[in-house]
């Protein structure tokens, strides 16, 4: 996969960070998601891992193309560990992969990878303020996929 990096003002970065948690509040309010027609649903999670569920769902609904997909990430971490002891087939039992996540102590940053693995996210583009250094920026090819070893 093909993950893009790309540094934003400080400036830019706290007015989405306000923009993300306005949405946030006034979420809360009503109920978590938001269904108008056939647009993609907006989840509002707590835990970053926990965006899987919804991710899974609005494919199952048919509201998000099963591969192929470009995200636009934007937080101050990458997000792009990979859990250590899960084996391959657990990717493809939702539940099974929700649990080990939710169980990880770094569950939080290994949400990522699971999507490319299965085949659903095919480009990343990571917005990253200019005090996170994880990587440079740039343009990266990845391969995941599971090692015959």
């Amino acid at each position: 996969f093909d993950f893009h990096l790309c540094s934003v003002s400080s400036q830019f970065f706290n007015i989405a960070l306000k923009w993300r948690l306005d949405l946030k509040l006034k979420l809360k309010k009503v109920d978590r998601r938001m269904q108008k027609g056939d647009q993609i649903p907006c989840y509002i999670v707590e835990n970053h891992d926990e965006a899987l569920y919804y991710w899974h769902l609005s494919i199952r609904q048919k509201r998000l193309s099963f591969q192929n997909v470009k995200m636009v990430h934007f937080d101050a971490h990458p997000d792009l560990s990979l859990p250590q002891n899960l084996k391959s087939e657990a990717y493809f039992q939702p539940q099974q992969l929700y649990d080990e996540l939710s169980s990880s102590t770094s569950g939080i940053s290994e949400w990522i990878l699971p999507l490319v693995f299965e085949g659903h996210l095919e480009e990343i583009f990571w917005l990253k303020p200019p005090w996170s250094h994880q990587f440079g920026a740039g343009t990266y090819k990845f391969a995941v996929g599971q090692s015959s070893l």
